[in-house]
């Protein structure tokens, strides 16, 4: 009888502590903009009801009671696309990643330029663009997306060969950006001569793109005629796959890739690899890269984020050269006669 007695208190006691444990489950975790990795304060939590359970703070950070969910959780911000979470037994940290959306943003008011501001708090030109608008061009060049910036123009000869000018800084020189500053991931890889090329960059793995147009652009030091910072895309939070895309076009252009994506409250991972090939409208204008790139996000604590960017390229282009008007009449395909016989291109 004793034995029974105590294998009935045990088994009642346990079942209080996990119905307590239940009730007092905590949930908690940060919330940040997947792309430029800044904590979001006011992101509204509810659940599939749409109660509202909690609120992130000036840091992103939240706590919730996880007894009141029902496996899932909804993150909602104005200017981002609302995401829904799930929550598993085990799961008590969260690394949210929200994705910003161009289409839903708040009211936006303009003021002219006041005193005691620093340069970070000063108004200035200032575009972006995003993957769906570098997907609506080509698929192979940033022209079409750059080019619908007011005061922004990229020139183009062949895939190999490009020129960008801010305000008209730049437009005069030869082929190569000059007086730009360009960031990837916020790394800089313009030279210590002033000139950058971006070529070694995959086109579609860009997931967004900051332009700062003049004087503005001071708060990355000098450069005259502005600042393009790219980012490299992000997985969405709490989705994997894999992709497989191809792309045909004419003069020869194909382009095969593979793309993994995984957003998880660990580990972001975005890593593509592919080979594109172009035989050029002009002759000797053929151009063959093979590119891998990789975009982590580690969160190792709730106070540290690790990132880590991997870009390799390796491209071989011919350069047709300039023609003068009377050759272009003539036969607009044909290369520079000087560029043929020195075989002319690049190989990197």
């Amino acid at each position: 009888m004793h034995l029974f007695r105590y294998l009935y208190i045990s088994m009642g006691l346990a079942m209080i502590f996990c119905h307590t444990q239940a009730q007092t489950r905590l949930i908690k975790g940060r919330i940040y903009d997947s792309q430029t990795r800044q904590p979001l304060a006011g992101v509204i939590l509810t659940t599939n009801t749409a109660q509202q359970v909690g609120k992130s703070d000036v840091k992103g950070y939240f706590e919730i009671d996880g007894s009141q969910l029902d496996g899932q959780l909804k993150a909602t911000l104005p200017g981002y696309k609302s995401q829904t979470i799930k929550i598993n037994a085990y799961q008590n940290d969260l690394n949210v990643q929200l994705e910003a959306d161009g289409v839903s943003l708040n009211e936006v008011r303009v003021a002219g330029y006041s005193e005691n501001k620093t340069n970070k708090e000063t108004a200035g030109g200032l575009s972006l663009i995003t993957s769906r608008d570098i997907n609506r061009g080509s698929a192979v060049s940033l022209q079409p997306a750059l080019n619908s910036i007011p005061g922004v123009r990229m020139d183009q000869s062949t895939l190999s060969e490009a020129r960008i000018s801010i305000r008209g800084n730049g437009v005069r020189a030869s082929y190569g950006i000059r007086n730009v500053k360009v960031y990837v991931n916020e790394i800089p890889v313009t030279e210590a001569d002033g000139t950058t090329r971006i070529e070694a960059l995959d086109v579609n793995s860009i997931g967004r793109a900051e332009v700062i147009k003049g004087p503005a652009s001071s708060i990355y030091g000098a450069g005259t005629a502005g600042v393009i910072n790219f980012q490299l895309q992000r997985s969405p939070y709490q989705e994997q796959s894999i992709e497989a895309s191809a792309l045909v076009g004419s003069y020869g252009l194909h382009r095969l890739a593979t793309t993994y994506r995984s957003g998880g409250d660990k580990v972001n991972s975005y890593a593509s690899y592919g080979w594109q090939e172009y035989d050029g409208y002009r002759e000797h204008s053929k151009d063959m890269r093979r590119f891998l790139t990789g975009n982590f996000q580690l969160f190792p604590s709730d106070k540290r984020i690790v990132t880590l960017m991997l870009n390799r390229t390796t491209q071989y282009s011919q350069i047709p050269g300039s023609l003068t008007q009377d050759q272009v009449a003539a036969n607009p395909k044909q290369a520079n006669a000087t560029n043929l016989d020195k075989a002319a291109g690049r190989y990197q």
